[in-house]
């Protein structure tokens, strides 16, 4: 009798849980897509970044070569 209880308890719980595990599977798509969006608009927000910091370096080390150069002439 023990052994048929059990059997019956393995037979109901193995009957919900493929649809559990699917639902579970696909909540972790679902997480795994959004994160990807996220990483993707990070990665966009950090290559526009560098490249606005790379215009700024080169003002700025186009502006102090001007000033060098201005200065250079100044005193000549």
């Amino acid at each position: 009798m023990q052994v048929s209880v059990n059997r019956q308890n393995f037979n109901r719980i193995t009957n919900h849980l493929p649809q559990e595990c699917y639902g579970l599977l696909e909540c972790m798509h679902n997480n795994i897509q959004i994160q990807t969006q996220i990483a993707l608009t990070q990665l966009s927000i950090l290559e526009g970044l560098q490249e606005s910091m790379n215009l700024l370096l080169a003002k700025v080390l186009l502006g102090s070569k001007t000033i060098v150069n201005t200065l250079c002439e100044f005193s000549s």
